[in-house]
């Protein structure tokens, strides 16, 4: 675990925030998002690790997702992978959500905390931007040309520029992954087995249920609704 090779005891991080670490054991319990991005900004000042979500980030790929990852690591292209992330993963993380966008001759993955009274904003954000870095590598290959970040420069930019290899740019109008738009098209070699095919119908049948104006293709911009703040400590567990 993170912390622990941090030199911090993870209980006393938890209970900082309220929490017993007992809730972490299993990956289907809940806490508030607010919980969970405090639990990001404690353990950076616990460790004194500026960069800490980054840290966190660095160990996440679509394994992490359970239900969702599968959907991504069995879409078609890039861009079907990236709309069943923005379809689904709002349902168990709801404070913040991924949208996608091409404008401009540029395509965007990124996400946008809207949950309020938030803390620990900026290591959610390098939390989420690392896993979609590894996430994307994961699926396809592809490394986007730039990387934005709503959040001010830490002091030290090293990590970032070590882990993206790409430019980042700091105080962004928004948190996203700068692609050129035909990287959307580009093929994930991953087969379809017949598992995967019925985790698809159930997700998009469960998906049509609960936020039925959800387009079928992307275009333009899309995200989903906003929803109230819970957040499923699936991806987060290795704290």
């Amino acid at each position: 675990m993170l912390l622990r090779e941090l030199g911090v005891d993870p209980a006393d991080v938890a209970a900082e925030v309220g929490l017993d670490l007992d809730v972490f054991r299993n990956p289907e319990n809940s806490i508030p998002f607010t919980a969970a991005a405090k639990l990001l900004q404690v353990g950076a000042m616990r460790t004194g690790c500026a960069h800490f979500g980054l840290l966190l980030g660095q160990r996440s790929d679509t394994r992490s997702l359970g239900l969702v990852g599968n959907l991504m690591r069995n879409a078609p292209t890039l861009g079907r992978a990236l709309q069943d992330l923005v379809e689904n993963l709002h349902r168990y993380v709801r404070g913040g959500v991924w949208y996608l966008a091409v404008r401009n001759g540029v395509a965007l993955i990124g996400y946008a905390i809207h949950q309020r009274g938030t803390e620990g904003v900026d290591h959610f954000y390098d939390g989420t931007m690392a896993f979609a870095f590894n996430g994307i590598r994961e699926l396809c290959g592809a490394v986007p040309d730039e990387v934005l970040l709503a959040r001010k420069p830490p002091p030290d930019v090293h990590p970032y520029h070590r882990l993206f290899q790409v430019p980042v740019r700091f105080d962004a109008e928004q948190t996203a992954l700068v692609f050129p738009p035909a990287n959307w098209n580009v093929l994930c070699p991953a087969p379809i087995p017949a598992s995967a095919r019925s985790w698809k119908n159930r997700s998009r049948n469960t998906g049509r249920s609960l936020c039925p104006a959800l387009p079928t293709k992307w275009s333009g911009s899309f995200a989903p609704a906003s929803y109230s703040a819970t957040l499923t400590w699936r991806r987060w567990r290795t704290v």
